[in-house]
This record gives structure tokens, sequence and C-alpha cells, in this order.
């Protein structure tokens, strides 16, 4: 494909909004898609469709969106997550006589994660402490649409093809060919639009102080170029608290670990703020 400069700046023209923060690679693959699905041959002649269709701008946009996700999408991750990493925080939660654990799930799409890590803690806090800890899931995203699904929380079976049977019949209600998350732990979660590219929000406002024990932003860094990487990963870094953990997608690993964090669990993609480090040795 050609230099796509001209594009990122036509549709800068039409619509205001700067798509070079997307990695180049990503960016090609979302034209060369559009080209197929509206038969055009080539680049050129795209950008004389978009000065004749100005909502091709929007739509085109539109398709740079992250939207997919599923429940417990990486296993190994979550195992971790369920049998090391959350009871060994909710030990020191119990210890140190802690009420609150704070996660946030970032770019959540329709709430998949955010309902998987909500179930872990349920039943770690049931099983294993019945203790009085409670726990609260901030979780955004900036598509309106999404949040609006996460909240009504009714599911196809294919994206639940990974929920242990276990927790299926415990926290959700079969209704028809779908499955609805109970009320009960829709409670926990706080679904709001959050952008993470905005410089003058560091974390979620209904998050209030940061101060996450765990955040996870997975399959999003890689769609953004270098430098946008960075920004969002600093303020990542920011929102955690000193021993707060993250966790990202697989394809992340390299580009997390070079930008001040340290992997705490292999070959899951869990990670903490090397930040905390700094503070020890401060």
């Amino acid at each position: 494909m050609t230099d796509i400069n001209p594009l990122i700046g036509l549709i800068y023209k039409l619509s205001g909004q700067d798509i070079s923060i997307y990695e180049e690679s990503f960016l090609k693959r979302s034209v060369t898609n559009r080209l197929v699905h509206k038969s055009i041959p080539d680049i050129s002649s795209y950008m004389s469709y978009l000065s004749d269709h100005v909502g091709e701008a929007l739509e085109f946009i539109g398709t740079l969106s992250i939207k997919y996700s599923e429940f417990f999408r990486n296993p190994m991750t979550f195992y971790a997550l369920e049998l090391l990493l959350l009871p060994r925080l909710m030990e020191e939660y119990v210890k140190h006589n802690k009420k609150h654990v704070r996660v946030w799930s970032a770019g959540c799409a329709a709430g998949q994660e955010a309902y998987s890590v909500a179930m872990i803690l349920e039943e770690l806090i049931r099983r294993l402490y019945n203790a009085p800890v409670s726990y609260q899931v901030f979780a955004t995203d900036v598509s309106e649409k999404a949040l609006n699904d996460a909240q009504k929380g009714v599911y196809d079976p294919c994206v639940l093809r990974k929920v242990p049977k276990q927790y299926l019949d415990t926290y959700f209600i079969r209704e028809k060919d779908l499955y609805a998350v109970r009320d009960t732990l829709k409670t926990r979660i706080e679904f709001s639009f959050y952008d993470l590219l905005d410089p003058c929000l560091k974390h979620p406002p209904p998050g209030i102080y940061g101060d996450f024990d765990l955040i996870i932003c997975s399959n999003l860094l890689f769609y953004y170029n270098p430098t946008v990487r960075k920004q969002i990963l600093a303020k990542l870094s920011q929102a955690l608290s000193p021993e707060g953990l993250l966790v990202t997608g697989e394809a992340e690993r390299e580009i997390v670990a070079k930008n001040g964090f340290t992997p705490v669990q292999c070959p899951s993609h869990i990670f903490k703020n090397n930040r905390s480090k700094r503070r020890e040795k401060e």
C-alpha cells in the first residue's frame, strides 16, 4: 500500500479526528478491509470516495474501535490470577484488615473481562476466606454501545465457552438461547465512559483516587503507535497501587516490559509496576 499519511490528513480534515494515534500496519489493514467492503480498487480511489461521501470518514473511524472480547479470554492468565495472585492479595487484605479490593477493567468492551475477574473474587471471598473483604470493579470504554451491552449483561453462548460450569450455574441465568449475568454480580461493577487518551484524567472519575490493586487492559495497546502506548502505560502506572498488578494481552508482553513493568507470572501476561521498586529505593 502507498503512503497512508494523505489519507490520515483527509480524514482529520473531514472528521476532526486524528487517526495517526493508531499503529501504521493496523491502519493499513483497516483500509484494505474497507476497500474490499466498498469494492474500491485502491487508496487513491478511496480518498476520492471519501471526499464525495463525508459520512464514510466516521464509518471508517468506527471500524478502528476494538469491540471483541470473551470471558476468561486468556485461560493461563486467569488461572494465575485465580490460583496464585489474587489469593495472595486476599491474604494480605485479611492480614492487614483492609476492606476493599479495587479493580479497573480499561477498554472493557461488552464487559466480559470485568465479569470474569468479579466471578473469581466472589469465589475467593466465599470459599477461601469468608472474611469481611469487599471489592469493586470499575469498567470503562469509549463505546457507549459496548457499555450499554455490558450493563445489560446478556451474552451469546459462544463467548461463554471458557466459563467454568460452576461459574455458569452460579452467576448466570439461562434466558432461552442467551445467558444473563445475575444482579448480585452486576452490583459489583460500575460501567462508565472513559477515554484512556484523555490527558486531563489520570483514571476513570468513578474510581475517585486510583490506587487500583488490579488493572486489566488486554489486547488494546498494540493497536496504537509507540508514543500513544507509552502514554497509556504511564497512566496505568500512576493508577496502580504500589503493589498492584497489570494484566495485558499475549501479544503485548514485549510492549509492556519495555515501558516500566516487570513480568510476575510466566507464561501469562501479568506485570508488576516498576514504580514500586523506585519507591523502595527512595
